[in-house]
């Protein structure tokens, strides 16, 4: 058994996922392995981006060449969303390479790795290492086990070959062959019958090569362009050139090559949780079964939480306060986390938060739970507020918003009057003075104002500030006058300027 993993991705998005991909391998001298490509049933977490996710999708099919021969995905059907036609991404053949220099009586070949070789069966080694089957010496082996690094039970010289000196750095790729039992005519394209077919495979981009007496000479490279049964098509422009006969040897790359894909899948605006999308890999003229891909689909939003802070003094200067803004995100990765406000305060003013800082940022990837996104907001209360104050704020990942959280303000109280001097709660002098005026009309306060040396006594009244100037006319403390049509209430809080 072949097994290959997988990872679904992007923009900056990451998913993972594998595929299994199962050859079927006879004992010595023959190995059988698929015509067919191969998928595998796969699954993926995504994000509920609008603008849809990159899935990666992955095969393997058998070539019959030493050289990558890329098979096509198609989607065949969707569930809660669309899939875009992927998008051919990879395509690599298993080989590998001679690590050691060794004997021709070897029966232990040590090599760079035999991940993704099957347990047992034949191999071809080009032993110049060149990568071209058609110049340099060939040696057919079987194997009956493999460790990491090396093939066992190695039988020597199959299939006509003779025994090489393993070179360091030769190619070594899994191999079929089978011996003729009808030799082909001089023909353009012509028929061959062998013992044993059932390993070789047929078409691709340009026709899976056949070796024909893998021995050395005359030896031919041909493509193979149908196969029924036992009966190879094959054909050269050229026509046959050597003489073949009966019982000679011929043999074909097993090569297995690994593609991969990417899809692009988009939800539809009624799912919630969960899509899945089905695709097959074409390969040597023959489409697979269908492999299923399932995605999970993350849809919960992000989420803040309360807060509360305290103003230690609002008098005779106001004194601002940093407020903590936290939530958390589990659906994008938490660097585009970005906190704003919904409701701002009445008796204080807000800065501009800070950055939004995320535990983990340079670990993040979509479905990783993002906590402890953090911010500040500076919070400056207007002057002699009291009382309560709040304001409410949210948590936005660029595409989703959380629900709002409320912040509580704590002001200080009313500082409690002390014996009235004149119309005022303590005497006024030179500068700014914080107090609260006993009652009265508002032209009593312009009476008692003049009689301290005030130039100016100003309140607070709905968050915001009026000013009596003191001698002025009466359009230009109409504010004031028109605050306190019923009079001037006592211990109501005042600025007074001398």
């Amino acid at each position: 058994m072949i097994t290959n993993k997988f990872t679904a991705y992007g923009l900056a998005v990451a998913v993972a996922f594998a595929a299994a991909v199962v050859l079927l391998f006879a004992s010595a001298p023959l190995g059988v392995s698929a015509d067919k490509g191969t998928t595998a049933d796969a699954a993926a977490t995504i994000d509920n981006a609008t603008a849809g996710n990159a899935v990666t999708i992955k095969g393997t099919h058998v070539s019959g060449k030493e050289a990558c021969d890329n098979g096509t995905f198609a989607v065949t059907s969707a569930l809660g969303g669309t899939a875009a036609t992927p998008v051919d991404a990879a395509c690599a053949t298993l080989t590998t390479t001679i690590a050691t220099l060794g004997i021709a009586a070897d029966k232990t070949l040590t090599v760079v790795a035999t991940k993704g070789f099957p347990d047992a069966g034949s191999l071809l080694i080009d032993n110049d290492g060149n990568g071209d089957t058609s110049t340099g010496a060939l040696e057919i082996v079987d194997y009956t086990g493999k460790t990491a690094t090396s093939f066992t039970g190695v039988t020597r010289a199959r299939a006509g070959t003779t025994a090489l000196v393993p070179a360091v750095g030769a190619d070594i790729w899994p191999a079929v062959y089978s011996q003729i039992t009808i030799a082909p005519t001089a023909n353009a394209a012509t028929l061959i019958n062998i013992a044993d077919a059932s390993g070789f495979v047929f078409g691709g981009t340009a026709g899976a090569e056949l070796i024909i007496d893998p021995s050395g000479g005359p030896q031919e490279e041909l493509a193979v362009s149908a196969k029924s049964g036992n009966t190879l098509t094959i054909s050269t422009a050229g026509g046959i050139v050597g003489v073949h006969p009966v019982g000679e040897y011929v043999a074909m790359i097993s090569g297995v090559n690994t593609d991969s894909a990417t899809s692009l899948f988009t939800r539809t605006a009624a799912t919630t949780a969960a899509g899945s999308f089905k695709f097959t890999l074409t390969a040597n003229g023959q489409a697979s079964t269908a492999g299923t891909m399932s995605l999970t689909i993350i849809t919960d939003k992000p989420v803040v939480e309360a807060a509360a802070a305290t103003v230690s003094s609002t008098s005779p200067t106001p004194i601002p306060v940093l407020v903590s803004l936290v939530g958390a995100d589990s659906t994008e990765v938490a660097a585009t986390a970005a906190f704003t406000f919904t409701k701002l305060p009445t008796k204080g003013i807000l800065g501009t938060p800070t950055t939004a800082s995320c535990t983990n940022v340079a670990l993040a990837k979509v479905g990783e739970v993002m906590t402890n996104c953090t911010s500040r907001v500076l919070y400056t209360p207007l002057l002699g507020a009291t009382g309560n104050d709040t304001f409410d704020y949210v948590l936005t990942n660029g595409t989703e918003t959380s629900v709002a959280a409320a912040v509580s303000i704590v002001l200080p109280g009313v500082t409690a009057p002390v014996a009235v001097v004149q119309g005022f709660a303590k005497d006024p002098v030179a500068g700014f003075n914080i107090t609260t005026y006993n009652g009265g009309t508002v032209d009593q306060l312009g009476i008692d104002a003049a009689a301290s040396g005030a130039l100016s006594v100003a309140f607070t009244v709905g968050g915001k500030y009026v000013v009596y100037v003191v001698g002025a006319p009466a359009f230009v403390n109409q504010a004031v006058i028109d605050a306190f049509t019923g009079g001037i209430p006592a211990g109501e809080g005042v600025v007074i300027v001398v």
